[in-house]
């Protein structure tokens, strides 16, 4: 399921080697995942994925805040014809 999520978010980038690149290097992660990782902590994957989704909200809610107010302060076309 989270590989599918994150193959979506490439997959618009149309360079299949790249996309290949990224199937490989995911399969690769995995092994390492599975056999390193429960010796180390026990993974909490939705845990984990909500975190991400909450700061990308929140990256994009100031994102265009920012937007917002660089527009509010851009002179207006009428203005700028005195």
């Amino acid at each position: 399921m989270a590989s599918q999520v994150h193959f979506a978010l490439i997959a618009a980038c149309n360079m299949p080697v790249l996309i290949a690149f990224c199937k490989t290097a995911n399969d690769l992660c995995d092994r390492y995942r599975r056999i390193y990782l429960p010796f180390i902590r026990p993974v909490d994957r939705l845990k984990d994925h909500n975190r991400i989704a909450e700061r990308r909200a929140n990256a994009t809610a100031v994102w265009r805040s920012s937007c917002w107010r660089s527009m509010s302060a851009a002179p207006s076309p009428s203005s700028s014809r005195a």
